[in-house]
């Protein structure tokens, strides 16, 4: 009986050594991306700030704000990073409505550092427009995170904004 609960927990302890490895060499062959994305209703302070003129009975429900993160770290086992984010802009642009307004962005991708990010912030002229319109506007486009592994393996991931995004 002895012996059997000695084989046991040599099992148990080994496949739970096994695993932890399949963690850590998932994670050091993988970059670290953190996405999130939402659109919310302007205030009133930040209404008074858009300028309406062209829009018949401007209110402030006609108007979104769409905000788009991504940080990513690299591990240090991975090679050739590049990162693909679709040009908000141009997709707001591109709808029959034309919903983009005004809105800046930031973006920091150096390929020497290990770190990345991305940020937009965009105003909306959304009157008459539903979630489910915008959301099929943001998966349009995907976010593409491609890389090559230690082993050289071209891995890559693609991330569709419409199914990430919060409405608020």
């Amino acid at each position: 009986m002895k012996g059997l609960l000695n084989k046991t927990l040599i099992l148990m302890l080994t496949t739970m050594i096994c695993l932890s490895l399949s963690a850590c060499s998932k994670e050091n062959n993988e970059p670290n991306v953190d996405i999130t994305a939402g659109i919310t209703s302007v205030t009133d302070q930040q209404f008074q700030g858009i300028g309406t003129s062209g829009i018949k009975d401007p209110a402030r429900e006609d108007f979104k704000i769409f905000t788009f993160k991504l940080d990513e770290e690299n591990s240090k086992n991975i090679k050739n990073r590049r990162i693909l984010v679709p040009d908000f802009k141009k997709i707001f642009e591109g709808t029959k409505d034309d919903l983009y307004w005004f809105g800046n962005s930031y973006i920091r991708d150096n390929g020497n550092e290990n770190t990345a990010e991305y940020l937009y912030e965009i105003t909306l002229y959304t009157r008459g427009l539903d979630e489910d319109f915008l959301r099929k506007t943001l998966n349009s486009n995907e976010v593409i995170i491609s890389w090559l592994t230690e082993d050289g393996q071209q891995k890559e991931k693609k991330i569709k904004v419409g199914d990430l995004v919060v409405f608020k």
